[in-house]
Parts: structure tokens; C-alpha cells; sequence
């Protein structure tokens, strides 16, 4: 979930000839694979939580193809874009073509409740 974040306007990347792109909001739910984002030592360490959303692209094969932290605290966003990178899709079609889909993927970071303590 978002966890009561506002809104975070989706960045539009460079268009390629004859490829269609398509925009689709939220995609935690429509991943076929969607990997846990490894908790850096640091922000461990800080006990910094929180979530971190990533805008991304995914190609016509449905591999994320690009990554970029849009929210989140400086300590996490590497690790959520790393975890996006991983992400798989079904390949999405629009008019029986093959599709690139534009959207977002939210990672949440929390601590183990012996850690907060």
C-alpha cells in the first residue's frame, strides 16, 4: 500500500518509433514476479522505514527495462529500483500488438519489531 502518500506524478520516457506505450498506474498487482527489495545495511542500521515508489518502463516481453525512484527516503531508493529491475510482467498487448507499459511499484521497508526496540 501506499501507506497515505500523495500521489506522485508518472514520468513519460523518450517514445520509440513504432512502439506503442501505454500508461498503467499501480502495478504491484499485475506482476508475475515481483522480488522483496533487500534492506540496505544502512538504513538498517538508521532504522529508517517507509515506502519507496518507482516508476518504470516494461518492455514488450514484459522485463523492466527502466527503473527510478519517484518517492521515498534516500537510503532505500537504490535497493527498491534494484528489486523493480527484477520484476517480471506478461507481455502486454493494446489492438493484438505488442505494448511498452509505463506505471509504478511501491516497496515497502520495515523493521522486525525486535529491531525498533
Amino acid at each position: 500500500t501506499l501507506g497515505g502518500a500523495d500521489p506522485v506524478a508518472t514520468v513519460t520516457p523518450a517514445v520509440q518509433p513504432g512502439v506503442k506505450t501505454i500508461s498503467r498506474g499501480m502495478l504491484n498487482e499485475k506482476a508475475a514476479t515481483l522480488p522483496v527489495a533487500v534492506y540496505p545495511a544502512a538504513a538498517r542500521a538508521s532504522r529508517v522505514e517507509g515506502s519507496v515508489i518507482v516508476n518504470v518502463t516494461v518492455d514488450e516481453k514484459g522485463n523492466v527495462s527502466a527503473a527510478s525512484a519517484l518517492s521515498g527516503h534516500p537510503l532505500l531508493r537504490k535497493a527498491a529500483e534494484d528489486a523493480a529491475l527484477k520484476a517480471k510482467f506478461l507481455p502486454a498487448q493494446a489492438g493484438g500488438a505488442p505494448v511498452k507499459v509505463i506505471g509504478m511499484l511501491t516497496f515497502s521497508f520495515a523493521l522486525p519489531a525486535a529491531a525498533k526496540q
